[in-house]
C-alpha cells in the first residue's frame, strides 16, 4: 500500500475557487490514504459555509485572519502523515499530482516539486513559458536534485513552490520550523512557501524529488499577487509581505549556519524588496536613506539597474505618477 499523505489546503475568501480547488484532490489517483486538511483564515465570504457542505475534509477555523504562513503552520500541526504536499484554495491540482510526485519520493526525499501550467479566473489556460521546464525539465534525472536546491539557497527563478511543492516532516525537521517562526512578531505579513522550503534545503543530507508533468494550474486572478495590474497600494502591501518574508529567511539562515553565500544571496533579496518598497512610499529624505543603505548589498545585475531607475523616478516625479509611468511601459 502507498504511503500516506496530508494535504494543506489554504482559504481566505476563495468562494469562487474554493470548491474546485478541494474537489481537485479529492479526485486524485492516489492509492494511498489522502488526509485533506483546510485551514480558513477567518474569511468573511461564503468560503467557510462551502468548506462546511463538503465532505471528507478537516476545517480548521481562524477566529482572525493571520496570513497564509500561520495558516500553513496550522495546517501543519493537524497534519498526520510525514509527506506533507500543500494546496492555496484558489489553484487546482491535476487528477495524477500526488501519484507523480510521490512515485519520485524516496526514503531520502526532503521535498519534491514539479511543472506548472497557468489559468484566467474563469479555468482558461493561459498560454505562458515554464521557468520550471525550461531548466528542471531538461535537465538530467540525475542533476535536478542539486538544481533545486542550488535555486532554493540562490533564490532561481526556476523552482515552483506554492501549490507544487511538498515536504517530509521528518527529514526536512518541520517541527523547528514551525517553532522557529512562531519566535517571530511579524509572521502575519510573511508568504509561507519560501521560508518552509528554504529551510528544509539548509537541513543536512535528503535530496529533492522532481515530477516533469504539469501538475497543477496555478490561477491568475484580481485577488492574488499575480493576477492583474496593481494599484500603488496593493503593490506596497505585496513588497511589504516579500520583504518580510525574506527578512525571516535571512535570520534563518543565520539561525541555521547556512554558508555566507546563501546569507549574502538573501541580503541581497531582502535590501532588493526593502527599496523597492521604499519606492512606493511618500518622502524624498526616507528613498535617500533607503538607497544609501541598501545599494550596497544588491547584486550587480539588470534587475537592480531597473530599481535603481525607479528609485530615481519616484525621486523626480513622486511614487504616484512614477508608479503610473512605470505601469504604462510594461503593458
Amino acid at each position: 500500500m502507498p504511503d500516506p499523505v496530508s494535504v494543506v489546503v489554504t482559504c481566505y475568501n476563495l468562494e469562487r475557487f474554493i470548491g474546485e480547488a478541494i474537489r481537485s484532490v479529492r479526485e486524485q489517483d492516489y492509492e494511498g490514504e489522502i488526509q485533506i486538511v483546510v485551514i480558513d483564515d477567518c474569511s468573511t465570504d461564503r468560503s467557510l459555509k462551502i468548506l462546511a457542505d463538503t465532505p471528507g475534509i478537516e476545517i480548521v477555523q481562524h477566529i482572525e485572519n493571520g496570513g497564509v504562513m500561520r495558516a500553513m503552520i496550522s495546517g501543519l500541526r493537524v497534519a498526520r502523515h510525514d509527506m506533507v504536499f500543500f494546496l492555496d484554495g484558489d489553484d487546482v491540482w491535476h487528477h495524477r499530482k500526488l501519484s507523480c510526485c510521490m512515485a519520485q519520493v524516496t526514503a531520502e526525499t526532503k521535498l519534491c516539486t514539479h511543472d506548472l501550467w497557468y489559468l484566467d479566473s474563469n479555468g482558461k489556460q493561459i498560454p505562458r513559458r515554464s521557468r520550471v521546464g525550461e531548466v528542471l525539465g531538461l535537465a538530467e534525472p540525475l542533476d535536478r536534485s542539486g538544481l533545486i536546491e542550488k535555486g532554493l539557497l540562490e533564490h532561481g527563478d526556476y523552482v515552483w513552490l506554492g501549490s507544487a511543492f511538498g515536504v517530509s516532516r521528518s527529514r526536512g525537521d518541520v517541527d523547528a520550523f514551525i517553532a522557529f517562526c512562531e519566535q517571530r512578531d511579524y509572521l502575519d505579513t510573511c508568504y509561507q512557501d519560501w521560508p518552509l522550503a528554504v529551510w528544509v534545503a539548509l537541513e543536512p543530507g535528503g535530496g529533492m524529488a522532481f515530477a516533469e508533468e504539469k501538475l497543477f494550474g496555478y490561477r491568475l486572478h484580481g485577488n492574488n499577487y499575480s493576477g492583474a495590474s496593481q494599484t500603488l497600494e496593493k503593490l506596497r502591501r505585496n513588497l511589504g509581505k516579500s520583504r518580510d518574508t525574506f527578512r525571516l529567511i535571512e535570520e534563518m539562515v543565520i539561525e541555521k549556519g547556512g554558508s555566507q553565500a546563501v546569507a549574502r544571496t538573501y541580503q541581497q533579496v531582502t535590501a532588493h524588496y526593502d527599496l523597492r518598497l521604499a519606492s512606493t512610499e511618500p518622502g524624498r529624505g526616507r528613498l535617500i536613506g533607503h538607497l544609501l543603505r541598501n545599494v550596497p548589498a544588491l547584486r550587480a545585475d539588470r534587475e537592480s539597474v531597473l530599481l535603481l531607475l525607479r528609485a530615481a523616478l519616484t525621486l523626480i516625479l513622486g511614487p504616484q505618477r512614477a508608479h503610473w509611468v512605470v505601469e504604462r511601459r510594461t503593458k
